[in-house]
């Protein structure tokens, strides 16, 4: 059964989604992904964004994107692999301080 409502995506990539909301999981915490994602942004890299829509039911909806020609873009789209596998993820510091490594181990920086 679908809900009274649809959501139509227009991702950063140009794609177009079609989602049922009742498909997809809703937690009342922050998903640690979602704070990874957040920290990354924080810190000032580009390869990943959040994009949010709060629905009419006052839930939010919200869709990571991931640049993979950018070292966080990869990193977070193995971090999210891992999420989907039920495996461990790191904590946020430990996320910056693994895409800074990569940045120092390439002789460059995100900026």
């Amino acid at each position: 059964m679908m809900s009274d409502i649809l959501l139509i995506y227009h991702s950063r990539s140009g794609d177009i989604y079609v989602i049922d909301p009742d498909d997809v999981p809703f937690s009342t915490q922050t998903p640690q992904i979602l704070d990874i994602g957040i920290a990354i942004l924080n810190a000032g890299y580009k390869g990943v964004a959040l994009d949010e829509k709060r629905l009419m039911d006052g839930r939010y909806f919200v869709v990571t994107g991931i640049n993979l020609g950018t070292h966080e873009g990869v990193y977070m789209g193995q971090l999210m692999k891992l999420q989907d596998e039920g495996q461990q993820l790191p904590t946020s510091d430990e996320a910056l301080n693994h895409i800074d490594a990569i940045y120092k181990s390439n002789g460059g920086s995100h900026e």
